[in-house]
């Protein structure tokens, strides 16, 4: 790295010993972040897909675009392994499925 002009900040020993006094030193162990559900960035990933979705569709992107279809239904449905209740905050992404179909675009707005 250093040969490359490259600079490394975090040592690897440092870093895997932090992770050892926090208990998740294990190979298994998978970082969770703690931002899920947060109602602020399930708007941004609403706003994100309904954007993608049209863009892809606008340009002729079809391939990209059942792929972002078949991704937010899955995750849509994917959701429910974190309990109801993040499962139902998550079931909201439909939004952007429904309103990219109604072609309508600005505030998101959840009435049926």
């Amino acid at each position: 790295m250093k040969k490359g002009g490259y600079k490394l900040f975090i040592e690897a020993a440092k870093w895997h010993k932090i992770r050892a006094l926090a208990n998740n030193a294990s190979i298994d162990y998978q970082w969770k972040n703690t931002n899920l559900g947060i109602y602020k960035l399930l708007k941004r990933e609403y706003y994100s897909t309904r954007n993608l979705l049209r863009i892809y569709y606008k340009h002729h992107f079809y391939t990209s675009f059942i792929i972002l279809v078949a991704k937010s239904l899955g995750k849509m449905i994917y959701g429910f392994r974190f309990g109801i209740n993040y499962g139902s905050i998550f079931l909201k992404k439909k939004f952007a499925l429904r309103d990219f179909i109604k072609n309508q675009y600005g505030e998101l707005k959840e009435s049926s």
